[in-house]
């Protein structure tokens, strides 16, 4: 959902009755910053600031945080209820809390675009930084905080339970393999045990002597005659 500013060449959105306008809203003023305050010619490439408004996010999607205008400090929006393009920040922006938003019209998409920290492209010392009106600040004009878990605070332990889910599962994996490695070795070691000491192999038996082979009949020696009878 897009919402642009309240011009006849820009789509509107959420159209209000009467009695719900934002320029009855408290503090409200219909004054829109001069581009030469807000856009010095060092600084050419900064997008004019739009509005300043306090809202409270109600919701968001995408890149887009949907808020409740509580009041317009400067500018003017058509509507109680407008959405802000995070292109790179979204994240930063919780639902339930309430910010001064900052503002300009993106000339690309005609939405209303902000940010919460500075460009990633943008060194540190670069001196457009300070010169940016275009930021969306605490109710006291701190900055939002930027941190690593600052975009994922306030679930509770749904943040914990996303960092710890996969850390479980690859635990439970890793137990279970070792358990099934100890199984298989604990297995093969019984198997061995059950099988005892292979049976060792009889010895043949015993051959019994070959019996002398029949000599020959021509072969024989005559028997030699005896003694002759004495008369």
């Amino acid at each position: 959902m897009t919402v642009s500013l309240a011009s006849p060449a820009l789509a509107q959105e959420d159209t209000v009755p009467p009695d719900e306008v934002v320029s009855t809203l408290s503090g409200a003023t219909t004054s829109i910053l001069s581009t030469t305050t807000t856009k010095p010619p060092e600084c050419k490439d900064l997008l004019p600031l739009s509005v300043v408004f306090v809202g409270t996010v109600i919701g968001t999607a995408g890149t887009t945080a949907r808020f409740a205008v509580a009041q317009i400090r400067q500018g003017e929006l058509p509507a109680t209820r407008v959405s802000v393009e995070y292109p790179d920040d979204i994240r930063f922006v919780k639902e339930g809390s309430q910010y001064v938003v900052g503002a300009a019209l993106d000339p690309a998409t005609n939405v209303l675009i902000s940010k919460v920290r500075p460009s990633p492209d943008q060194p540190d010392d670069d001196p457009c930084i300070e010169r940016d009106p275009v930021y969306t600040t605490n109710l006291d004009g701190s900055k939002v905080d930027t941190g690593l878990f600052s975009g994922l605070s306030g679930r509770g332990w749904s943040v914990a339970w996303a960092f710890a889910l996969p850390t479980l599962i690859a635990l439970g994996l890793l137990t279970v393999l070792v358990l099934f490695k100890r199984a298989g070795t604990g297995a093969f070691r019984m198997s061995l045990r059950g099988a005892g000491a292979p049976p060792r192999p009889s010895p043949p038996p015993a051959e019994e002597p070959d019996a002398p082979s029949p000599v020959p009949a021509s072969s024989r020696t005559p028997a030699s005659p005896g003694r002759p009878p004495r008369r």
